[in-house]
């Protein structure tokens, strides 16, 4: 498969080119997810030479330096900007965790955050709201009081969608109706709070859609519209 550079992609480096010694040069951030598309999806490995490259903007923009956390980040860069790609590997897999509206209590997302960190590792939280058919979402990396005055907004297009890494022999899914059943009572009949894809690909799906600000609603996310919102 040849390697593949969506065309408004490739506009956008040439606009942000810089200049090094009377040279154009790619921005420092281009750069980056050029090289990591191309290890990643197309070579399968980082090669000694890339490392050092991520690891110097990695630690300058406060991200992970693993390959899992490098291909959520590679995915999430491609859906926010709403380009197209290709892949050849496909050996990372990523998990999507989604907390409803309903859910959206200090206790209640306390308590499932808690629950998902024992058994999966979470590589971000991001929590998106819906306002005059505009989709907003920022990084949900401090506690729930940073928060709150956007949570306790009437707004019933929101949620926080949580990204887990997908280890062999842990089911997303019994992690989710488990907590389901603990909150049956309070949001009968079916403790809807939570929401997970069911592989994936599912995932990858739902957080592009999740991203992508041109979509005004959450249709096509989980059991939305079953299941009486998010």
């Amino acid at each position: 498969m040849k390697f593949y550079l969506d065309n408004q992609w490739e506009l956008n480096m040439r606009k942000n080119k810089i200049k090094v010694d009377d040279n154009f040069v790619l921005d420092e951030q281009n750069n980056y997810y050029v090289k990591l598309y191309y290890c990643l999806f197309y070579k399968g490995i980082i090669e000694k030479q890339h490392e050092e490259i991520f690891k110097e903007y990695e630690k300058k923009n406060h991200l992970p330096s693993n390959n899992l956390s490098r291909y959520y980040h590679l995915l999430k860069f491609f859906f926010i900007h709403n380009y197209k790609f290709n892949k050849i590997h496909d050996k990372y897999k990523i998990n999507l965790f989604i907390i409803r509206k309903k859910g959206m209590r200090k206790d209640i997302v306390e308590n499932i955050l808690n629950q998902i960190s024992q058994n999966f590792t979470i590589l971000d939280k991001i929590l998106i709201n819906i306002n005059n058919k505009k989709k907003f979402y920022n990084s949900f990396y401090g506690n729930f009081a940073q928060h709150e005055k956007d949570i306790l907004k009437t707004n019933d297009n929101q949620c926080l969608a949580i990204i887990t890494n997908k280890p062999n022999g842990v089911s997303p899914n019994k992690l989710k109706f488990k907590i389901r059943k603990e909150y049956l009572k309070y949001y009968p009949p079916y403790g809807n709070v939570i929401h997970c894809s069911d592989t994936s690909k599912d995932s990858e799906k739902e957080l592009k859609l999740l991203l992508n600000e041109n979509l005004g609603d959450f249709k096509g996310v989980g059991t939305y519209y079953s299941h009486g919102g998010m």
